[in-house]
């Protein structure tokens, strides 16, 4: 070829690793997805290799998601350097059972280092009865979903006019502010009530549960299977809401407290407790007149005051 003469440029050359027409069809089917609106460009990704058998960088995805405005990461942070909630929930309307739902995800360790099983429990806030609850290996919307329409129906919501259907209380966790969520929130008319960031205290009450959950005798640490995890929970929950006399609910079980049945327990209790109590007096004054001691000087000798 003469000096000074080049070959004309055909355009540059089509990467090795760039995406096909199938692969690009998949990212946009991943990304218009409801259930897994809430998931960021890497665990697409990792749904893409498992479920469909197709590599597709989470590098890919993000570019795919930036140029349609979906993902946006300086926007995100802005998001959360303007977040200054300092007020604490207001929480105290709730005076009566199914007012007020607190929520959260509690994470059950495995025997493989980075897997879980993931715990979703509903409690209610004023009984402390947990009225649903819902083991699953995924963190998804779609789980959410599951356990709250558990809980809807288990407390016979559906019969009940909206404007009494119970307030949503959570943290500020993905799945709790996941865009699916919230959508499936607004539809049933169900408010969201969030907590301040990085503030477990403003919902002590479903934390505790986790918490008597992993304290519990016995309690393994790690399962060895799905099965073992359920089978747990399912003992546990049983023993939470029908046995266990709660400290805070005056020892009632709060299966007893949501169902109205504590008001009757507690009258009980005080009675026999008065009763109790004549009877010992009745048995230290007649004690007293037999020795000639007053029945005064017997209370006193005996602590009372």
């Amino acid at each position: 070829m003469p000096r000074g003469l080049t070959k004309a440029r055909s355009g540059n050359p089509i990467p090795w690793n760039a995406l096909l027409p199938e692969d690009r069809a998949l990212v946009q089917d991943l990304v218009a997805s409801e259930e897994l609106a809430e998931l960021s460009p890497r665990e697409l990704s990792f749904i893409a290799l498992e479920k469909h058998d197709q590599y597709i960088s989470h590098v890919a995805i993000w570019q795919y998601m930036r140029e349609r405005g979906i993902y946006d990461t300086d926007a995100g942070r802005k998001r959360t350097r303007r977040c200054r909630c300092t007020e604490r929930p207001d929480t105290a309307f709730a005076e009566e059972p199914n007012q007020l739902w607190c929520w959260d995800i509690s994470h059950l360790k495995t025997f493989t280092p980075g897997e879980f099983f993931y715990l979703y429990a509903i409690e209610d806030w004023v009984s402390r009865k947990v009225v649903a609850w819902h083991l699953s290996e995924s963190l998804a919307s779609s789980e959410v979903f599951k356990v709250w329409d558990m809980a809807i129906v288990a407390e016979e919501l559906l019969e009940m006019p909206r404007c009494l259907w119970p307030v949503a209380m959570s943290d500020r966790g993905t799945q709790m502010r996941s865009r699916a969520t919230r959508r499936y929130f607004k539809l049933w008319e169900i408010d969201q009530l969030f907590g301040r960031p990085r503030t477990p205290n403003d919902n002590p009450k479903i934390e505790a549960l986790f918490a008597t959950l992993k304290t519990r005798p016995f309690y393994p640490d790690r399962f060895a299977s799905f099965a073992e995890a359920l089978r747990w929970c399912e003992e546990f929950f049983d023993w939470y809401n029908n046995r266990h006399h709660h400290r805070s609910l005056g020892y009632v079980t709060p299966a007893q407290r949501h169902s109205g049945e504590h008001v009757r327990i507690l009258e009980e209790r005080r009675r026999r407790k008065s009763e109790s109590m004549s009877r010992r007096h009745r048995s230290h004054g007649a004690r007293a007149e037999g020795s000639g001691r007053s029945v005064a000087s017997v209370g006193v000798a005996c602590g009372a005051k």
